[in-house]
């Protein structure tokens, strides 16, 4: 798992996801504002939103997210949520590992066998050299694998951990502290359909699998102002 490399590079996060709220082009990432590309470049097209800082956009999308899970219920429907996305890739990169694992020891055992005659003197050390060596270019071969699979299921098991899921379900700046930027990336892929952004609100669009109060009506969305 990559460690976390600061604000601005959680708030790429946001890529794909933010839109101007009057002309619904995507917004992109100059320096440190999301700015919409039609202003105030285009001859023809009248779009007025202007740039908006990048840490305070993420801070208010992560933050309100995290208002909608903060009870227990809600909390638990989100611990759910992720560790379902998650658990079937974290499974097969486990079972993966286990394979390349058994067929490491295997070709520790496979060496013992071909190296054997020669430790006894049936066999000359260069009857066997050639055989040994393709054998331990498939073993380095395999522990490098091994060595991926590893890292690929701690960073799943950091994704799908209860305790930091619920720890970090306080405020933005506890969960971007501890998240990477993939982690931000993938939280708001699973729960955020797309951000608004106008000069004095944005309108946050969920997606069906997001955990909402009662209350809120099936398509939910919710409306912060910026000021």
């Amino acid at each position: 798992m990559l460690e976390p490399t600061g604000t601005r590079d959680h708030a790429r996060a946001l890529y794909g996801i933010a839109r101007c709220s009057q002309c619904g082009t995507p917004l992109l990432k100059i320096g440190t504002n999301y700015c919409c590309p039609n202003f105030p470049y285009s001859l023809t097209n009248t779009c007025d939103t202007q740039h908006i800082n990048a840490e305070k956009l993420l801070h208010l999308v992560v933050g309100q997210l995290i208002n909608r899970v903060i009870n227990e219920q809600t909390t638990t429907q989100l611990v759910d949520a992720i560790q379902s996305e998650y658990g079937e890739k974290s499974r097969r990169a486990k079972d993966n590992l286990d394979r390349t694992e058994a067929a490491i020891m295997e070709l520790y055992e496979l060496r013992e066998q071909v190296a054997h005659p020669a430790r006894l003197g049936d066999d000359t050390y260069s009857e066997v050299i050639d055989r040994v060596e393709d054998i331990d270019q498939q073993t380095v071969g395999l522990s490098y694998e091994a060595r991926l699979f590893r890292k690929e299921i701690d960073a799943y098991d950091f994704v799908t951990d209860e305790v930091r899921i619920r720890t970090n379900a306080v405020d933005p700046a506890t969960y971007l502290d501890g998240a990477s930027p993939d982690d931000t990336r993938d939280l708001l892929n699973l729960f955020v359909k797309s951000v608004e952004v106008g000069n004095d609100s944005i309108v946050i669009h969920y997606t069906a699998q997001t955990p909402r109060p009662p209350q809120l009506n099936v398509n939910p969305a919710d409306e912060l102002p910026l000021h």
